[in-house]
């Protein structure tokens, strides 16, 4: 049974601004479309297994059912809602970005 995906507004910025400073900044259109494919592959599993991902490990975070997944040098976060089979897609930040602080500070499944 397949998981719907939703990304919050906050994540498909995320997802825009990664993709335009790949794009725009670095000047490397096709790493951000490599970024573009291994994402989809990613999102695809997460469909169909949601849970094999684990929680993060700050304990706040993984009180509040928040997982991640590492897609190429940024994370993919998300959180499950079991009972109407979704996957929300609440963040996607750079691997080296102090993440845990960025996701303390909220976030919102609309």
């Amino acid at each position: 049974m397949s998981f719907r995906i939703h990304f919050t507004r906050t994540a498909a910025a995320d997802l825009e601004e990664t993709v335009d400073y790949i794009d725009h900044v670095l000047f490397n259109p096709d790493a951000s479309e490599h970024l573009l494919e291994q994402l989809e592959k990613e999102l695809l599993n997460l469909a169909e297994f949601p849970e094999s991902r684990a929680c993060t490990e700050d304990p706040f975070l993984a009180e509040q059912g928040i997982r991640f997944v590492t897609v190429k040098n940024y994370l993919l976060f998300y959180t499950i809602d079991a009972e109407n089979q979704a996957v929300y897609i609440i963040r996607f930040l750079y691997g080296k970005r102090d993440w845990i602080n960025v996701l303390k500070t909220g976030f919102s499944i609309l």
